[in-house]
């Protein structure tokens, strides 16, 4: 590299406009590939999936004891239903329910205001 300042210059910009043109060709690349990622993880994502609108989950905790059968405890469930509605301000016909699991919680809040409301009546 003991050549003039033009030599010099023309091969800096040699190498810049490889450069340049490397890392441009790497951002297509990788454009290409998440593009790809995209349409397959679309495709996938579409098939399995069913939309509920409003549906509630009671959420289980490490304290679970029994689990209710929906398809066979109705008057637990339009009980749970019928709060449900009355407490989210929404119709039944707007709730989905999936699973209702009991849990061991002897010093819950709705026990302990039935004992209040029962001793108070």
């Amino acid at each position: 590299m003991n050549g003039s300042i033009g030599e010099k210059f023309a091969f800096t910009f040699n190498v810049s406009l490889v450069s340049m043109i490397i890392v441009f060709a790497i951002l297509v690349l990788l454009m290409l590939v998440i593009m790809l990622q995209s349409r397959i993880l679309r495709v996938k994502k579409q098939e399995p999936v069913k939309e509920h609108k409003n549906e509630m989950q009671i959420i289980k905790s490490e304290e679970a004891v029994k689990v209710i059968d929906i398809n066979k405890d109705y008057e637990v469930v339009a009980a749970i239903m019928a709060a449900l509605s009355a407490h989210l301000g929404k119709p039944i016909d707007g709730l989905h329910i999936k699973s209702i699991k009991r849990l061991n919680n002897e010093n819950s809040n709705w026990q302990k205001s039935s004992i209040e409301n029962k001793l108070n009546n």
